[in-house]
This record gives C-alpha cells, structure tokens and sequence, in this order.
C-alpha cells in the first residue's frame, strides 16, 4: 500500500464517524424547529368548497370550469370556445381524457394542471386558480403555455 493511500484510508476512517455525527445533529435541528413543540404541523384542510361549474365569457368566446373538490384535491374539466366558435376546446364525452384539470386547494388558490383537445392527452399546462371571497369569484390564470390550448390566458369566472 502507497503512503497517499494511507493516509486516505485514515482520513475516511475519521470522517465517516463526523458524517454520522453531523447528519444525525442536522435530523435533530430540523425536527426541534419544525414546529414549537418538535413535531411537524398537520396540514390543515381548506374550508372553502370551489365545487362546482363556474364561468367567464366575453364577445366570442366562452369558458367554463367544472370543479369536484374533495378535501384539498381539485379535479374536473373545461370547455373553452374561441374565435367566434371556430375552436372548441372540449372533452368530447365525460370518459374523454382531454381538457381534463387536477390541483391541490391550499388556502384560497390552487395550481392547477391541464391538458387539451388539441394536443396529446400526456401533455400538460399549468394554470392557477385563486378564489376572491369578497367578490365570489375565481380568477384563472394560464402560467405555463407549451401545449396548444383555447382557454383564456386570464379570466375571472363566476359561479352558476
């Protein structure tokens, strides 16, 4: 065995103990200061309930929102009609796959993530949704746009 080996194997021969010590102090920290009482915080579910069909709708076109919320989990569809109805962006039944949105609720607004009738089922887009009590409205917001779509870019949708 070479000297600089030797002294490699001593050097790892000590620092594996001071890895453990360390990982074990980092445990510990994250653990005492992940709430005042040294456990971590439940997640406490939103009391506001989106369920439901919501709209927004403008000279030409149309957008709707269906909404199931259990808990925090969103899921449901949208129909989108632009361009004068020369595009609808629709499921074409409710077993279709397309124009499909899922999301978690925290608080007041959600990110939610689609897909479209124009491009490919696995392809998504993200929007967020977030609910205003003072007017009883939702606005959507498209944030991500890599996949072809016809839903707004913003809307503020209200409930039927």
């Amino acid at each position: 065995m070479t000297v600089i080996s030797q002294r490699n194997e001593r050097f790892l021969i000590i620092l594996y103990p001071m890895k453990l010590f360390f990982l074990f102090c980092a445990t510990v920290i994250v653990v005492l200061f992940s709430s005042k009482t040294g456990t971590a915080k439940p997640h406490i579910q939103s009391k506001l309930n989106l369920s439901g069909e919501w709209h927004w709708g403008t000279k030409g076109a149309d957008f709707d929102l269906t909404i199931i919320q259990k808990n925090d989990t969103i899921n449901g569809s949208y129909c989108a009609v632009a361009l004068n109805g020369h595009r609808i962006d629709c499921a074409d039944s409710d077993t279709d796959n397309y124009c499909r949105i899922t999301g978690i609720l925290h608080g007041n607004s959600a990110i939610i993530i689609f897909n479209s009738a124009y491009d490919d089922t696995d392809l998504k887009d993200t929007a967020t949704i977030t609910y205003n009590t003072k007017t009883k409205t939702l606005l959507w917001v498209w944030v991500q746009k890599n996949i072809v779509a016809y839903a707004p870019h913003n809307a503020i949708l209200y409930k039927r």
